[in-house]
């Protein structure tokens, strides 16, 4: 039986502003991550800074919607919301005090689940703040499942480059799967995605890095310069939404190690990595097809 995944980061309201429109809808990259996993039949619980308010009762009804568990942080500002404004020409980000001051709390319940859980999953921490790095650091040292990390930073959250660089190196040293973009290699690094990920996997536990490059597709990059391409799937109906492409990439990956593992103590073992690669490019592209982050399947 697979042991239930978690997914520690982001999970607030998407709010979207058009000329016309005002929407809003649960997101955040860790719980796009959760609920991604989930769907693809991963059981999984987020750990997420959600408020006792409205909102995050919202999101506590998204994901009970779609079997996925919930390790509430209550912090002092609410629930995070995220506003995208598209009334110009390019899209305005803002976000309130609940995301810019976002602090998790590790208490016995989130270190209960990380110590049983076959994967542990970190997507959009606040890796420039070095005590909340550390302390992460320290549950995912003490967790036997797979580690899975993406920086995914966000240019308005990012108070010190250096300082999310530093905490960014020191959760990747206990990762076994790593993820960015190549726009995230060039915020923390001002270098190629393909040279970060050599850094990478010489420098921790390391044993694959994920790579999504947009219009490019992606790549999976292994120890010794092993790598594997996909270009970005084709699907009839076109692209109509992007947010959550790179979420839905990760859970794909995850949920087929997952799926796919004959010793769950070894779930990278004899991996076919080609086909998990084009796997995800399937699931990122169904994604795209669709309004919102929310994961979707071909």
């Amino acid at each position: 039986m697979t042991r239930r995944a978690l997914a520690i980061g982001d999970a607030l309201i998407d709010e979207v502003r058009t000329d016309t429109v005002v929407g809003r809808h649960p997101g955040g990259a860790a719980l796009n991550l959760a609920v991604g996993m989930s769907i693809l039949g991963l059981p999984t619980t987020l750990a997420g800074i959600v408020g006792d308010d409205a909102d995050g009762r919202t999101l506590g009804s998204f994901l009970e919607g779609h079997g996925t568990g919930l390790i509430a942080t209550r912090g002092p500002h609410g629930t995070g919301i995220a506003v995208s404004d598209r009334t110009e020409s390019e899209p305005r980000y803002e976000f309130n005090a609940a995301v810019r001051e976002r602090a998790f709390y590790f208490g016995n319940e989130l270190r209960d689940a990380a110590a049983h859980a076959g994967v542990v999953a970190v997507n959009c921490f606040p890796l420039d703040n070095a005590d909340q790095a550390s302390q992460l650091a320290d549950l995912l040292g003490r967790t036997r499942g797979l580690v899975a990390v993406d920086p995914n930073p966000r240019p308005v959250l990012m108070t010190d480059v250096p300082a999310f660089r530093r905490g960014f190196e020191k959760i990747a040293a206990l990762a076994d799967i790593v993820k960015f973009s190549d726009e995230d290699a060039a915020l923390m690094y001002g270098r190629d995605a393909g040279d970060v990920a050599a850094g990478v996997l010489e420098s921790g536990r390391t044993q694959a890095v994920l790579l999504t490059e947009g219009r490019a597709g992606g790549r999976i990059v292994l120890p010794g310069g092993v790598e594997f391409t996909s270009p970005i799937a084709t699907l009839p109906g076109p692209i109509v939404d992007t947010m959550g492409a790179g979420d839905a990439t990760l859970a794909s990956v995850l949920a087929g190690v997952m799926r796919g593992a004959v010793d769950e103590r070894r779930p990278l073992a004899g991996r076919d990595w080609q086909s998990l690669l084009d796997d995800a490019m399937r699931v990122a592209a169904a994604t795209c097809r669709h309004m919102g982050a929310t994961l979707r399947t071909p």
